[in-house]
């Protein structure tokens, strides 16, 4: 549920098994303005080398009042979150995750889709091929 919560489990074990799932939307939950603390928590937690995957996701709100939605609608500058993560080090997967749910896209195939490519975007932008 925090930041702290995280560096907490991480202290956990010194295994390079042990690591997180580090899903950018719920760390950004987090904090009651999360475009002023993403990068930074970004940085801190990809310097560990301890982060095994992202889930690259965007959210309007903040602490216990937010919603999920499309990666280029949140509040978290999604290209300067990918430059926090490249800058730190971080070389694993990125996973586009919960794209808002409509009666136009029930299976949520094309929403997702447009987050892939949006993804992909970012990744050419700042170099990551």
């Amino acid at each position: 549920g925090s930041a702290e919560g995280l560096r907490r489990f991480l202290a956990l074990s010194s295994s390079p098994n042990h690591g997180l799932n580090f899903c950018q939307g719920t760390v950004a939950e987090m904090f009651e303005q999360p475009a002023l603390h993403m990068n930074a928590v970004i940085s801190e937690f990809a310097a560990t080398g301890r982060i095994v995957m992202v889930h690259f996701r965007n959210i309007r709100g903040g602490y216990l009042d937010f919603e999920e939605v499309f990666p280029d609608e949140g509040y978290v500058d999604m290209l300067a979150a990918l430059q926090a993560y490249k800058a730190a080090g971080y070389h694993g997967p990125l996973c586009p995750d919960h794209v808002p749910v409509s009666d136009i896209d029930p299976q949520r195939e094309r929403f997702m889709a447009f987050a892939l490519g949006y993804t992909r975007g970012l990744l050419q932008a700042v170099g990551i091929r």
